[in-house]
């Protein structure tokens, strides 16, 4: 019956029984009724439910998965159909304890919420362990770096270098397992930032063919000629899984050669997908451990590995990083023969010239460290004086002969008369642009034709922007802001070997230098670096691109001072120049304007005000004048802000100054005379020539006047800020006579 068709005595009386005990010790009700709904069996606790009433035959035939309640336990009814000869013979009813159920969902929730709570008391344990750990580590390594320094004895240096080695060692292993443990957890998160891919293959480089060199190890680096130099992307977890992969090259490797090769794979609009791959001629590693090498704590072949320390931790932590980021690594190894590691992993092009500028001092040994450049002539070109400024004084800390112009048109005509070995020369500017000015001084005669190197300033960084200008007739590309390290590479890449000089043999009869770079890092030392962080937080910047604006512009907060000076001197002027444009509808010169404002906050260090006028330029190219004409309030209103705290915080003109400038010492201007400027005002704002009101408002600031003529003019001067046309018109008809 139902089912039993296989007997297992020769008793019937006998199965039954079985039978009986078998069903009646199912935890869930169970009840078969034919095709009618007459009840044919049931097991004990579905006669008890079938007896109560709460459940009966007609939900069998309706086939109801009804939910009732019996003896304080909640069932739900599910149904199966029982099929004789081919058609449907009868039902069985599962009455299901659905309270079971709930209870053993509640008991695996709560079981969840533990197993969470211990995870996050593992990782605050190691969080604040690796705290704890590590404040006693540096500890250990500054007292260890003062005793080297004042011990004589070479003995005890090898002794204290080997507790600095051993501390660093262990510091390492600290930031390894907290990185995992946030890795298999999900917290960690990446940090995106611009970054110089430059400065990751210098400390490569520097780190590792000394290591391999103490193993008699070769270490050779390859590096692909159309590298972009600047990326937005991870770099502490890029530079992580490289380190990884390269400690192992260096462990696992005995004798023979490490080769670190980066490849361009592919560039796609902004994006760069690169390739970093390390081969070695290590141990290699069989094909059965191959997928197991990225497990955590995993170490293989210990046998012929014994006398190599290790964690198993470095290659489980280069995946976790991969991961993160989008990319991946591939492996390819022979067992006894040596492995390749491949990183391939997409980045974001910030700036796409190309990577041999950036890593030129560091691939030509100690060539640009403490160098002067003696009997070279150089003009810089560009609109903006903050820009120049900063040029000038990086430019002469080389000992360059600097020569300034303000466009292209001064440009043209210096070299005209005069013989530049280096022209530096802005890309966007207004009349002449930087392209027809290269291209105006070329044809000036032979020498500017072949033999001047003319360099183009540009804050277009992107993908393929290089290749542009290269193309109308530069012969080569810097970047804005301006930065030391790039335009030593340019200086280098250019600058005749006669005319490169060592600092150290450097005779005071032969060249001025105002600042070596040596100099300008010894400054930037002594420069207290709690100052240069309160100064960045009084500013509302960050204090690392301020640190960096400062060694820029000479290495110490007067130096940023002056180029600050210069900023506030021009400002008003600058939100006059934007607006003027804006409200004109003239978008092209807003967007020339507003690309020199771009360079002015990249060198003042204030990367946000930066990045919002790079998106006013962008939409000017573009032309979405709709987000010109909704962003430009707030930039420039947040832009006087900037420079109201440069004024305060940095070049501390005092708030009592201001007071007795604002009060006015001057005479008072006549009725007659404020309504007859007043009628010029009107006349001029009637033909729309705002540029000449500003013209004539800037005349008449340094006047002295008394304190309701200047009320007048500052209150006049705020409209025109505004250019807030009826406002403009009502304020001065409530002074015309008449």
């Amino acid at each position: 019956m139902l089912g039993f068709k296989q007997r297992t005595t020769e008793n019937p009386e006998k199965n039954d029984k079985i039978r009986d005990i078998l069903l009646n010790n199912v935890v869930e009700g169970l009840i078969v009724a034919d095709e009618s709904g007459d009840i044919i069996y049931s097991n004990d606790l579905g006669q008890a439910i079938l007896d109560d009433g709460a459940f009966g035959p007609i939900d069998i035939v309706s086939q109801n998965p009804k939910t009732f309640m019996f003896n304080s336990r909640e069932y739900k009814a599910q149904y199966d159909k029982i099929f004789e000869g081919g058609s449907v013979g009868g039902t069985i009813a599962t009455l299901v304890d659905t309270m079971e159920l709930k209870e053993q969902t509640k008991e695996l929730s709560e079981l969840k919420e533990q197993l969470q709570r211990t995870l996050g008391f593992k990782e605050a344990f190691l969080s604040n362990m690796s705290h704890e750990i590590r404040t006693p580590i540096h500890a250990i390594i500054g007292f260890s770096e003062i005793m080297m320094k004042e011990s004589g004895d070479e003995r005890i240096k090898t002794q204290i270098e080997m507790i600095k080695d051993s501390s660093y060692s262990l510091l390492a292993i600290i930031n390894d397992v907290l990185d995992l443990s946030k890795i298999e957890s999900g917290k960690m998160q990446l940090v995106n930032s611009n970054y110089y891919i430059s400065y990751i293959i210098r400390d490569i480089e520097a780190t590792y063919s000394l290591l391999a060199s103490r193993k008699g190890i070769k270490f050779d680096m390859h590096l692909d000629d159309n590298i972009p130099s600047n990326l937005y992307g991870d770099k502490i977890r890029l530079r992580g899984t490289l380190l990884n992969i390269l400690n192992n090259a260096v462990k696992f490797t005995r004798e023979g050669h490490i080769d670190f090769y980066i490849r361009v794979v592919d560039k796609k609009d902004d994006i760069v997908t690169l390739c970093f791959e390390v081969k070695d001629t290590g141990i290699g590693i069989r094909r059965e451990d191959r997928e197991k090498i990225f497990e955590s704590f995993s170490r293989f072949d210990i046998q012929n590995n014994y006398s190599v320390e290790g964690r198993g931790l470095g290659l489980s932590i280069a995946k976790g990083y991969m991961d993160l980021m989008g990319g991946r690594i591939e492996v390819d190894s022979e067992y006894g023969v040596g492995s390749s590691f491949k990183v391939i992993v997409d980045q974001k092009i910030v700036d796409d010239s190309p990577i041999d500028m950036d890593i030129v001092n560091a691939r030509k040994k100690k060539k640009g460290e403490g160098f002067a450049i003696k009997g070279m002539k150089a003009l810089v070109v560009d609109d903006n004086p903050v820009n120049l400024t900063v040029a000038e004084g990086l430019m002469k800390t080389y000992g360059l002969v600097v020569e300034k112009a303000s466009g292209g048109k001064e440009a043209i005509s210096l070299c005209m008369s005069n013989q530049y070995d280096i022209v530096f020369m802005d890309q966007m500017m207004p009349e002449v642009d930087g392209i027809k000015a290269m291209k105006e001084i070329r044809k000036i005669n032979e020498y500017y034709g072949e033999k001047c190197c003319i360099i183009v300033l540009t804050a277009d960084a992107m993908a393929g922007a290089r290749e542009k200008l290269l193309a109308e007739g530069f012969d080569e590309y810097l970047s804005k802001p301006l930065e030391m390290h790039r335009l030593e590479a340019m200086l280098l890449k250019f600058v005749p070997e006669q005319n490169i000089v060592d600092i150290d043999k450097l005779n005071n009869e032969d060249i001025i230098i105002e600042e070596t770079k040596q100099a300008s890092e010894e400054k930037e030392k002594d420069n207290a670096k709690d100052e240069i962080l309160d100064t960045a937080e009084k500013l509302g910047i960050d204090p690392d691109a301020l640190r960096k604006r400062v060694r820029d512009c000479g290495g110490s907060l007067k130096d940023y001072a002056s180029v600050c000076r210069i900023a506030c001197k021009h400002a008003e002027n600058k939100v006059r120049k934007l607006k003027e444009a804006q409200l004109s509808g003239d978008y092209d010169r807003y967007t020339i304007e507003v690309h020199a404002l771009k360079s002015t906050f990249a060198s003042l260090g204030n990367t946000d005000l930066a990045e919002r006028a790079r998106q006013q330029e962008f939409a000017g190219k573009e032309g979405n004048h709709q987000f010109i004409d909704e962003g430009m309030d707030a930039l420039i209103k947040d832009y006087i802000a900037f420079i109201e705290r440069i004024k305060a915080v940095v070049l501390d003109i005092d708030d009592s100054e201001k007071k007795a400038k604002a009060g006015g010492s001057g005479e008072e201007w006549t009725k007659e005379e404020i309504a007859q400027i007043s009628n010029k005002f009107l006349s001029l704002a009637d033909e729309f020539k705002f540029g000449d009101i500003f013209d004539i408002l800037d005349n008449i600031r340094n006047i002295e006047k008394g304190p309701e003529t200047k009320a007048f003019f500052d209150e006049l001067t705020n409209i025109m800020n505004n250019l807030d046309i009826d406002e403009l018109k009502a304020f001065l008809g409530g002074h015309v006579m008449r």
